[in-house]
């Protein structure tokens, strides 16, 4: 399997691995295939070793940042059913108070950490008034439905701001591990390819070692045509939903769909939103990346082929309204 994408690194590694066993086999104990720099086959195992641990790490801090930028996402939908309902009480409980003109602007559900917290933190501080000096013919401490009072709002607030420090923190402890991962893919695809050229060097023609020597890249012409993608929201299922066009690759091994959150794709931060799909499945649901108003994913399904090729599809951009 040559490389075409990050998940064909390990597998062409471990056919690199394995065709280097049998090539130090037949050199013998004493004279073993060496890299430059005396690079021998243990350090190459370990090296793929560290790039499965890399690549492992990169996944789990994805599933850490997807969970944790969901938490925030719907907290702050969450809380701002209590401005609404704050405002309802000052409003109608207290009309001509000092406090009416002091509620906040709810702000918008796309504003910046900042910008979207202090608002909140307005009602917290003009709670706190209101309860210790209420307006004439108003019986503190206010309340809100359910018996909702200021020290569960506090609680609330609180939440919401360890959600957004939680999500800033996963975001960008993905980002270093996918940092990390990446540093090591071009020293293992120099090795690959000092591999191939060196092989003829120490075999004798006669070896048939020399006819299965791993390929590193894709022969010119295997890449597979692309699909063509659609999606939309569907607001009945609250589902995005995408289909696309069948591929007429005869060597079609599976579609994925992968994703990055906001308005554009990025491969190198690009995650898996939907794996092993068959060709015969053309249609293609989800609700990741997509918890609340405003949310946008950027998506491409891709043709992956039973040698590790691919070809990705036009993005398309989905925002839940």
């Amino acid at each position: 399997m040559p490389i075409s994408t990050l998940g064909s690194y390990l597998p062409t590694i471990t056919q690199f691995s394995n065709h280097w066993t049998l090539v130090n086999v037949e050199l013998g104990a004493l004279a073993p295939l060496l890299l430059q720099g005396a690079y021998p086959l243990a350090t190459f195992q370990v090296d793929r070793a560290a790039l499965e641990t890399a690549i492992i790490a990169v996944e789990t801090a994805d599933n850490v940042r997807t969970n944790a930028v969901t938490d925030k996402d719907l907290k702050k939908f969450a809380i701002r059913v209590r401005h609404e309902q704050f405002k309802a009480m000052v409003t109608g409980a207290m009309p001509g108070s000092i406090y009416v003109k002091s509620v906040p602007t709810i702000p918008n559900i796309k504003a910046s950490e900042g910008n979207y917290l202090k608002p909140f933190d307005d009602i917290a501080s003009l709670w706190a008034q209101i309860n210790t000096a209420p307006p004439a013919g108003f019986t503190a401490p206010l309340l809100l439905p359910g018996g909702y009072t200021k020290a569960l709002f506090d609680t609330e607030l609180a939440a919401l701001r360890a959600a957004f420090t939680a999500a800033n923190i996963a975001i960008q402890n993905a980002s270093i591990a996918r940092d990390r991962r990446d540093i090591l893919l071009a020293p293992i695809r120099q090795r690959l390819q000092q591999y191939r050229k060196i092989v003829p060097g120490r075999l004798p023609a006669t070896s048939p070692l020399l006819q299965s020597i791993p390929r590193y890249s894709p022969l010119p012409g295997s890449t597979p045509d692309p699909v063509t993608l659609n999606g939309n929201w569907d607001a009945a299922t609250s589902f995005g939903k995408f289909n696309i066009t069948e591929s007429t690759s005869k060597v079609f091994a599976k579609y994925q769909y992968r994703y990055t959150a906001g308005g554009s794709y990025v491969a190198g931060n690009s995650a898996i939103l939907g794996d092993e799909i068959k060709i015969n499945t053309l249609t293609f649901a989800t609700k990741i990346g997509l918890s609340i108003s405003g949310n946008k994913i950027a998506v491409k399904c891709f043709i992956i082929t039973v040698d590790g090729n691919e070809a990705g599809s036009n993005t398309v951009v989905i925002t839940r309204p």
